[in-house]
């Protein structure tokens, strides 16, 4: 058991090594195709830029949720009370890059009447995650809206995402969480985010729900325990 102990630790501190190692030059090509865009080039050469662009982006994604994987494994819950409304708008802006944000409209309602204490990182990745998802997968044949939904529950805290997006199908959503599964054929990325964000959820002793219809809309519902630290019952935050 120690031994095994040992490997795995040894494996994490790798793969966050090398994740960091491998991102560092992605960012300078990204920011030297940023400068070659500013110079106006030809129609062409535009072009291949912004392909460059987009893988740079591709891996830069895969390569930060092998961060995301390697921290939630290797750190411990670090409890601090959240601000939610403030995390939700920043995790909304951080995400304005990708496809189809302007079109859409954002719905927060955040209804709670106490503090509460989590791990703020955790929550941000999680919520950075479905949100992106909700965004990618609009559907462009009518209005799209994101709603982001923080309550409370006799549960615990209630933490909910949903889109009437273009919803997934029956069949596959039992695959969803899976490591490397992706549900459709726009998908871009490395099938990972999913499975982060309910290793994460585990990891903070919640748990997470799928509800989606197919053309219709997808709804992702978390719930997150009242915890105690120091002798004193946290229960959600006053936004």
């Amino acid at each position: 058991m120690d031994e095994l102990k040992k490997v795995n630790f040894e494996l994490d501190r790798f793969v966050y090594s090398v994740s960091h190692d491998l991102r560092a030059p992605l960012l300078s090509i990204k920011g030297l195709v940023n400068i070659s865009i500013t110079e106006k080039p030809s129609p062409p050469l535009m072009k291949y830029l912004e392909l460059i662009t987009t893988s740079v982006d591709r891996l830069d994604k895969f390569i930060m949720d092998i961060l995301d994987y390697s921290r939630n494994s290797r750190l411990e819950i670090q409890y601090q009370l959240i601000h939610f409304d403030t995390i939700i708008q920043e995790t909304i802006n951080n995400l304005s890059h990708i496809g189809g944000y302007q079109r859409l409209k954002f719905k927060n309602k955040i209804e709670l009447n106490h503090p509460f204490k989590t791990d703020k990182r955790r929550i941000s990745m999680i919520l950075s995650n479905l949100i992106s998802n909700a965004i990618k997968y609009q559907d462009y044949d009518k209005a799209s809206e994101i709603m982001i939904e923080i309550s409370e529950s006799a549960a615990g805290l209630r933490i909910e995402v949903a889109d009437n997006g273009i919803g997934i199908e029956p069949d596959q959503q039992c695959k969803i969480f899976d490591m490397f599964y992706r549900a459709s054929d726009r998908s871009k990325g490395a099938g990972l985010g999913l499975y982060i964000i309910k290793e994460a959820v585990e990891k903070m002793n919640g748990s997470i729900e799928l509800n989606s219809m197919l053309g219709k809309f997808t709804r992702f519902t978390i719930t997150l325990p009242f915890i105690k630290t120091n002798n004193h019952l946290h229960k959600k935050i006053e936004a």
